[in-house]
């Protein structure tokens, strides 16, 4: 959601952030899991936001 917030504050719309499609659930643990294909699908998605907001640096856009 930080990446939206700074895209749009950029871009002068200005709105209230309000989360929606979560990826966890309250059944989710926060701890260290040896569940691999777990671990693996939790590193992709952090992975694919990190890279997403550092290409829309590189591009001057955020």
């Amino acid at each position: 959601m930080q990446r939206v917030i700074k895209i749009s504050e950029k871009q002068g719309i200005n709105f209230i952030p309000f989360p929606v499609d979560f990826k966890t659930s309250k059944n989710n643990p926060k701890y260290f899991s040896l569940q691999i294909n777990r671990n693996i699908n939790h590193f992709q998605i952090g992975l694919r936001e990190h890279l997403s907001t550092l290409w829309l640096k590189l591009l001057n856009r955020v």
